[in-house]
């Protein structure tokens, strides 16, 4: 008779443990990164030429504060940092781009147990500063200086270490727009699909 009422107060006691993670009234602060490293190497030797690598890089960061309106739902703020660099020595080309962004977003959690499938969406406005050189021309620095805009939705799993703890990967669909200051009349759409890795403590 003890065996099956210490199971089923385990039992009750997980239960209550997955629920209270992701109920109406917590916070979750949480960040993610998306790492993207590029590194390509091409040379073609002829008469009177060389061709010789290129390389390029990407990082993203992405910190993020929700509070859930109802159980399993959390509305939020978050903040992205983007960071990209791109040498391409067959051309001579070198650019350097920073970008920040604010999104709010909403996510959804379909489970209340350790392992919880989510959904995400968000739409963020930000502003982005690139500074570019063509070594082969002029080699000056060019400066431009744009308004981001950005759509994402993605989906993913999270799992949970205990009650305060998770880790998650997603992979989301981003669709960018960029308005360039220095060229009123042209908008740049960028449509693209990443992952994402984080973690996430809910108080």
């Amino acid at each position: 008779m003890k065996l099956p009422k210490i199971t089923l107060l385990f039992f009750i006691l997980f239960t209550q443990i997955s629920f209270s993670q992701t109920e109406k009234g917590r916070f979750l602060i949480g960040v993610s990164s998306n790492i993207n490293f590029n590194f390509e190497s091409n040379s073609t030797d002829g008469n009177s030429f060389s061709r010789d690598a290129d390389s390029a890089k990407e990082f993203t960061i992405s910190p993020e504060v929700g509070y859930a309106l109802k159980n399993r739902l959390f509305v939020g703020l978050s903040l992205s940092y983007v960071y990209s660099d791109i040498d391409d020595k067959d051309f001579g080309y070198e650019s350097v781009r920073n970008a920040v962004s604010i999104a709010p977003f909403i996510k959804y959690y379909f489970s209340e147990k350790k392992i919880k499938p989510f959904l995400i969406a968000s739409y963020g406005l930000g502003s982005e500063k690139s500074d570019s050189r063509f070594v082969f021309g002029s080699n000056s620095l060019i400066t431009s200086k744009a308004s981001i805009y950005s759509f994402k939705i993605g989906g993913g799993i999270s799992y949970f270490f205990n009650e305060y703890v998770n880790i998650e990967f997603s992979v989301n669909y981003l669709r960018g727009t960029k308005d360039i200051e220095e060229q009123q009349n042209e908008t740049y759409i960028t449509n693209k699909f990443n992952s994402n890795i984080g973690f996430t403590i809910f108080l």
